[in-house]
């Protein structure tokens, strides 16, 4: 088992000797650092007892360098608290254990440093009830308080054991996250180039495999690995991890930047989330105030919209928010942050992130969508659940699976095994990259069906409505067009309606022409046939014909939906005997030539015809793909 461990506490408490006495190594490793006798930056050790292994991060504590240590404590498992036994709980020590709060930090050890610099047992004790009330309302209340010394080496044999005690027993996110790895460092080393390290919060990363650098989306292939110090096939989650890249220079990756599988994650600079304000903040988070977001490695700007009508949200109070970040950034439901003020900058709050790459959303929907949120949180370890209220929140429009991927952060294999275990139960619908809920399916199919039995109501005569209009009425309904392709592919399948080209029909049926309706039908084509190639235009045709005018309309419509009769254009219709007389003159003439090429003259002296029917003809053979144009002739198909 690996355990990511980070100190705490306030400067000067002894947290950098402290990590020296349980491991050996001296985690300052800046030339400043060594002079001021302060840390500065992040420093990293490790240790190991048998499969148990636990690697530190050493935080600065000095107030300045908050903005360093946040961006280590996002990686942490568990946390060592050190309050010098001289000096007792101090304002740095409360703003780390307010940062662990917000971080949900709940496993942890305090350890009592520089014990052999106080020969006043009563002052100890003072400092071990002060930090038990400290923690009383946090997650880390009951934690191990342990007395120690680094000069002496006094109770490091009993942290060592307590910190691996919490190693043995830790269990990790149990979500199948896809990798992603928060840098914090990036340097070259020669002969290898380019070298990033982190903590590995979510999936692995093996030897030879491309990940994406974010935000850039910049794709890069993985030389090699190390974890705790060796070289390694691949990194899980919570290690220590080095990464050692190929085709890119180290200085164009900064701390805050992220390695992850491809094509899961999307920068965004709009994300919704749940933030709890601390007690001890000194005014209440307002709409519209600029924030510092501190998450993973990385400190964002935002500006921070309150979804609540009051847009406020006072101390010791949680609520959602919207946050319009300045710059790009990938997020996950449940990736936790921590929120500072701009200037001057202190810790107000944290929470974690619900919706990322939010769409936008008008006040009077705050409310509703306020519980959608809710219960994405309520849900985020429910494999099946949480993917099934996603999508039934879309709605008819769907959802993709790229989006849910973007949301959950889920390795692509995982999510698909839980939507085809939902689809097997009748819960979704995947239509290709596409998800619907059920429900919404079955409401599509029966509004589809609907429309297709009133159009042959009310147009008996024609033989299906088209795709086009039949798309107009189901938005109408309020569906979709992507829903609509889906429910009229799903019906046809199920044989309740058909689909000829793009007529919609409902299944078996065939219109039939009443008496008077088959003797408009026979003077229709009877003209038709006499006329031959130089047809009268529809208007005269229909007006020569004895009937009603909308019969004669719905007769002519059945007979070209039938293909008994040939629509040229809105004008002229041929006989279907006529043309496909036509059709094979034409294709009789075209082989007598090689290159099977026809032109209007030629055409016109095959036919008879003038200009005036021979080019809506060609055009109409153009169109249908009897003909292709080539210059001023056409190839004969």
């Amino acid at each position: 088992m690996d355990l990511i461990v980070g100190t705490a506490g306030h400067i000067d408490h002894g947290k950098t000797e402290l990590i020296k006495a349980l491991t050996g190594t001296d985690t300052d490793r800046l030339p400043e650092e060594k002079s001021r006798g302060i840390t500065i930056d992040l420093g990293f050790a490790q240790m190991q007892n048998d499969d148990l292994r636990i690697a530190f991060i050493d935080v600065p504590g000095h107030e300045k360098f908050v903005r360093n240590m946040l961006a280590g404590a996002g990686g942490m498992d568990a946390v060592l608290i050190a309050v010098a036994a001289d000096e007792g709980i101090m304002p740095q020590t409360r703003e780390h254990i307010d940062i662990c709060r917000l971080l949900e930090i709940d496993r942890g050890i305090v350890a009592i440093t520089k014990c052999d610099t106080v020969n006043d047992r009563e002052l100890i004790d003072i400092t071990r009830s002060d930090i038990a009330e400290l923690l009383a309302n946090t997650p880390l209340a009951g934690a191990p308080i342990i007395e120690t010394s680094s000069r002496t080496f006094d109770g490091i044999s009993d942290l060592r054991q307590a910190l691996f005690d919490i190693a043995r027993n830790f269990q990790r996110d149990i979500r199948p996250l896809a990798a992603r790895l928060p840098i914090d460092r990036s340097f070259s080393v020669k002969g290898f180039g380019t070298v990033v390290t982190g903590t590995l919060v979510s999936g692995e990363i093996c030897g030879e495999s491309e990940l994406e650098l974010l935000p850039s989306c910049r794709r890069v292939r993985v030389r090699g690995i190390e974890t705790f110090g060796r070289k390694a096939e691949k990194a899980t989650a919570g290690q220590r991890t080095a990464v050692n890249l190929a085709g890119i220079d180290y200085q164009e990756i900064k701390r805050g930047m992220m390695l992850a599988e491809s094509g899961i994650f999307s920068p965004t600079q709009a994300a919704d989330a749940q933030i709890r304000i601390l007690p001890t903040a000194s005014c209440p988070l307002r709409d519209r105030q600029r924030l510092r977001i501190h998450t993973g490695t990385a400190e964002l700007m935002a500006r921070v919209r309150v979804l609540d009508e009051s847009g406020e949200i006072a101390p010791g109070a949680s609520g959602f928010v919207r946050l319009s970040l300045e710059s790009p950034t990938a997020l996950i439901l449940g990736q936790r942050f921590i929120a500072r003020t701009y200037s001057p900058q202190t810790t107000i709050g944290g929470g974690e992130i619900v919706l990322p790459k939010a769409s936008r959303i008008r006040r009077r929907n705050y409310a509703g969508h306020c519980s959608y949120l809710a219960r994405l949180l309520e849900l985020k370890f429910d494999t099946v659940l949480l993917p099934e209220t996603i999508i039934r929140q879309a709605g008819t429009d769907g959802i993709s699976i790229g989006r849910l991927l973007e949301i959950t952060g889920w390795k692509r294999a995982s999510l698909l095994d839980s939507l085809k275990r939902a689809g097997s139960v009748g819960k979704i619908v995947l239509n290709g990259e596409m998800c619907f809920i059920d429900e919404a399916v079955s409401a599509a199919e029966s509004a589809i069906f609907q429309i297709v039995s009133n159009f042959h109501k009310s147009n008996p005569l024609s033989s299906g409505i088209t795709v086009r209009e039949l798309a107009r009425g189901a938005a109408a309904c309020g569906v979709s067009e992507k829903l609509t392709d889906l429910a009229v592919r799903r019906l046809s399948s199920a044989g309740k309606i058909e689909l000829r080209a793009d007529i919609v029909t409902l299944a078996g049926r065939t219109a039939q022409l009443n008496r008077s309706e088959t003797a408009i039908a026979d003077a229709i084509r009877s003209a038709l046939l006499s006329a031959g190639l130089q047809p009268p235009k529809i208007a005269d045709l229909l007006s020569s014909v004895d009937g009603e005018g909308a019969a004669k309309r719905g007769v002519f419509k059945f007979l070209a939906d039938n293909g008994e009769i040939v629509l040229i254009n809105d004008d002229y219709a041929l006989e279907r005997t006529v043309f496909d007389t036509l059709v094979n003159e034409i294709r009789r003439y075209a082989e007598t030539s090689a290159d099977r090429l026809i032109d209007v003259a030629a055409f016109k002296q095959i036919t008879g015809l003038s200009r005036k029917f021979a080019i809506p003809i060609l055009e109409y053979l153009d169109r249908k793909g009897f003909t292709q144009r080539a210059g001023d002739k056409r190839i004969v198909r």
